[in-house]
């Protein structure tokens, strides 16, 4: 009973042994078996005690599931007495009865379900390790010689019994365990070559796969595989992952790392769609497939801590016809109620199901019936069931934005340190950040930062390790600080004079910028909140100056008019962006105190640079002062307007369900909405979901046109579409950032995307271009250049939702392949080559120069 009562503990067999002798006490008692202690002399006899508890558990298990069938509890008698010739062989010490009548009685189990149930099932364990950084670890890894016992327990059960297990892992707590523990290491490693184990995953640090920029999900495999073949001598072959990690394009990315085979379930975080068959050809937009393991129902993989305990109705719901089926289990590192009973019974006989690995498992793969599927960002259900801060998870939607941020950073690095010739020496410094800028992104990181190192094992285990009480919050913050030192070291070292020759390392061109890197003030640069803006335009991949502008700020008159924009305040307090007839209202909003009020409004031009500052305030009624700045930006030739809100929330937030509680900017079309498009990298796809995780951009399509709402990585949105209203959140509690920022686009054509990540990263400083980028003859519209994997290779995405063709002169690139290796470049007459790709599909261009 008291095993029961706390599931959750993670009970070492020495519990289980105690609770068996408890079960001895009880039959001696009741008369079936006499008092004595063959066991003092024999520990092999102490350890058979858990195979009778594992017959017993299995025994009430069976009979719930004979009542289920309307069958009478009492056919599992003849079983009994095979059980019970075995306890009087335990009694008279004698081993090998005791283990010959155990399995014909665990083999009458196994039989009389076999005649009640014709389901196949088939166990397959991922147990899940959490985040360890340097000294530190947190969750499941906060107490890292626990961890180990742990592993060697399921070690223990492979060698012994027959179990099959796989361990979902970052690349980057193996290799800490493995410098912490060699041995351990060395041991998963030979299990690992035999075939006995699996290590699955491979990616560096676990991360959020439809909230991670494409750039970053590469170096999580690239960085990953390496830190795996340093650890274990080889590389992760299946890709599984117990938080929500899919995304339509990774069959591309697992096809170009050389992974065989996937599955298409997770457990946290979201879940992936349930399927009638076993296996899929899981196909990203592009067509590229691989084999892929599926569950029925996304409750099956989503069991916890019930994932034996529900047999009996699994085995109801599904064996009434012969069929197999996945049931998997992607639990912490620790505890699972009645594992060692399952692992024990099976030792015997497959009483419910056999424990397996995936690659014997895929040998059931029938590539001529698998169906094929191909998902978009909807069919993984994450923003109805992620990111909901809690009193542990701080800073929940700038952590998402540092990440978008930070790799932003590192891709204008990369292209500024080519531009200018010192590729690849600067390499080797931004390939150094990799792993730290890896670690931002790690799942934990992303949702349970307030914790301290302690809380997650003291409040799930019996016993408590001796960590220190730091929290991963700060923890975090160091990593982030040191990335993005890194990062602006390598920028100052490329060739500025410090002149405002500024370079836009992006496909498409920019009206007006912030300036990033070392850039002094100097003629055309105009401050701005703290930072330094330029007016352009500046188009893609190509130096240019600020446009020149007067010494101070001059204030105008509202309707502030600038080319086809006007801006303006209504009556409610709301700031007007008027463009080419187009208007759209945006205002900050309490979700529990309603819109905030007007305290003072500024409009002001410098050269081509126009400035709205409104200063809000929450309504007197409120009962408490709660402010928010909002700055608008824009240039007259500007397709899009940007918003800065600073702001000081004045009262507390609830920190269970940020939807009923938040600080918004809600932006309304003045009609209702016909669709609306996430993206989720590299994909955009029309989404039935009214609370919308897309970072970087969010398009509405009404009556009017398009709008388009452009962040920095902060993801979420709350959507009213018959009103015509978007409400993109900027504050929940424990955000201890009180500044964002995100466009409002009021034109069609272009792509979002790629406009909000050259507005995200602005345009840098520098003095010459001495390699020229490759560009697209006819421009780069749709084609995102994402990062250099190499020295002269480029990845490249088709942001398209069809198929296009991109022309390159034979001087810039001279091969380009799929992920799949194969060359996709055709040269044509001229010095002329074309790539075709198909809708969102990936290319690695190997550039001539």
């Amino acid at each position: 009973f008291g095993m029961l009562a706390a599931w959750n503990g993670e009970w070492p067999e020495r519990r289980l042994i105690e609770c068996a002798n408890l079960l001895l006490g009880l039959l001696i008692e009741a008369g079936v078996l006499r008092e004595g202690k063959p066991a003092a002399a024999s520990p092999e006899l102490t350890d058979l005690r858990l195979d009778f508890q594992a017959y017993g558990l299995n025994r009430l298990m069976l009979q719930w599931f004979l009542e289920k069938r309307g069958e009478p509890r009492g056919r599992v008698r003849p079983a009994d007495q095979a059980c019970l010739r075995a306890a009087r062989a335990w009694a008279a010490g004698e081993v090998r009865e005791v283990k010959a009548a155990l399995r014909q009685a665990f083999e009458g189990l196994a039989g009389l379900r076999r005649r009640h149930s014709q389901l196949d099932v088939h166990f397959m364990e991922f147990p899940h390790l959490g985040l360890l950084l340097g000294d530190k670890g947190f969750f499941e890894l906060e107490w890292p010689e626990g961890s180990r016992q742990t592993i060697l327990s399921y070690l223990e059960h492979v060698r012994r019994r027959g179990y099959r297990i796989s361990l979902e892992a970052g690349a980057n707590c193996w290799e800490n365990l493995a410098t912490r523990f060699p041995q351990l290491a060395a041991s998963l490693k030979t299990l690992w070559q035999e075939g006995t184990i699996d290590l699955t995953n491979g990616t560096q640090t676990l991360p959020f796969g439809l909230l991670s920029p494409l750039a970053l999900q590469y170096w999580q495999f690239r960085v990953g595989g390496e830190t795996f073949r340093r650890v274990f001598g080889r590389t992760a072959e299946t890709y599984q992952c117990q938080e929500n990690s899919l995304t339509p394009q990774m069959p591309e990315l697992l096809l170009h790392f050389g992974y065989p085979r996937a599955l298409h379930i997770t457990q946290n975080r979201g879940q992936a769609p349930g399927e009638e068959n076993d296996f899929i050809w899981w196909q990203s937009p592009g067509g590229h497939r691989l084999p892929a393991m599926a569950t029925r129902h996304p409750a099956l993989s989503r069991k916890g801590n019930n994932y034996f305990h529900d047999l009996p109705l699994v085995h109801e719901e599904y064996g009434r016809q012969p069929q197999s089926l996945n049931y998997v289990c992607f639990q912490d590192l620790g505890y699972v109620p009645y594992r060692v009973h399952m692992i024990r019974a099976h030792h015997y006989a497959p009483v419910w199901g056999d424990f397996g690995l995936a690659a014997p498992r895929f040998a059931a793969f029938d590539p001529a019936t698998a169906p094929v599927r191909t998902y978009t960002a909807d069919a993984y259900r994450i923003s109805r069931t992620a990111f909901y801060p809690n009193e542990t998870n701080v800073n929940a939607l700038s952590q998402c934005e540092t990440v978008f941020r930070l790799t932003h950073c590192l891709r204008q690095t990369q292209t500024l340190a080519f531009v200018s010739g010192l590729w690849p020496r600067r390499r080797r410094q931004l390939d150094a950040l990799l792993p730290a800028l890896l670690l931002t992104e790690a799942h934990d990181a992303a949702v349970v930062q307030g914790q301290r190192v302690g809380e997650f094992h003291a409040g799930h285990t019996m016993v408590s390790g001796p960590c220190s009480r730091a929290t991963l919050a700060a923890e975090m913050g160091k990593i982030r600080a040191a990335v993005e030192s890194g990062l602006r070291e390598v920028q100052a070292g490329l060739p500025s004079a410090g002149r405002a020759r500024l370079f836009n390392a992006a496909e498409v061109a920019l009206p007006f910028a912030r300036v990033r890197g070392d850039a002094r003030r100097g003629r055309g640069l105009i401050p701005v909140g703290g930072h330094l803006y330029a007016a352009g335009p500046f188009q893609p991949f190509a130096l240019g100056a600020a446009a020149p502008a007067p010494a101070e700020w001059s204030a105008v008159e509202l309707p502030l008019k600038a080319g086809r924009w006007s801006l303006g305040l209504d009556a409610a307090g709301c700031v007007l962006l008027t463009r080419g007839g187009r208007t759209a209202t945006v205002v900050p909003r309490d979700s529990k105190h309603g819109a905030f009020e007007p305290v003072t409004v500024t409009a002001s031009r410098r050269g081509p640079l126009c400035r709205l500052e409104v200063l809000y305030r929450t309504p007197p009624a409120a009962g408490f002062q709660q402010v928010a700045n909002l700055t608008v930006l824009l240039t007259a030739d500007a397709p899009m307007a940007e918003f800065t809100v600073a702001y000081a929330p004045g009262r507390d937030f609830d920190a269970r369900d940020k939807w009923s509680d938040k600080l918004t900017l809600e932006v309304a079309a003045g009609c209702g909405l016909r669709r609306l498009v996430r993206f989720n990298p590299n994909v955009y796809a029309e989404t039935a979901e009214d609370r919308v995780a897309s970072p970087c951009c969010l398009t509405a399509e009404t009556e009017a046109g398009p709008l388009s709402l452009l962040n920095e990585g902060a993801f979420l949105y709350e959507v009213d579409r018959g009103a015509g209203r978007l409400n993109w959140l900027f504050h929940v509690t424990g955000e201890s950032v009180h500044e964002r920022r995100m466009a409002l686009l009021l034109e069609a054509g272009g792509d979002p995307f790629q406009l909000a990540r050259a507005w995200s990263q602005g345009v840098a400083p520098l003095e010459r271009v001495a390699r020229p980028w490759p560009t697209v003859a006819e421009g780069w519209h749709r084609l995102s250049a994402e990062t250099l994997v190499g020295d002269r290779v480029l990845l490249v995405s088709n942001l398209d939702g069809a198929a296009r063709t991109f022309t390159f002169t034979d001087e810039q690139v001279k091969r380009a392949v799929d992920a799949a290796g194969r060359n996709r470049l055709r040269h044509r007459p001229g010095g002329r080559s074309e790539l075709l790709l198909q809708p969102y599909e990936l290319a690695f261009l190997h550039l001539t120069r």
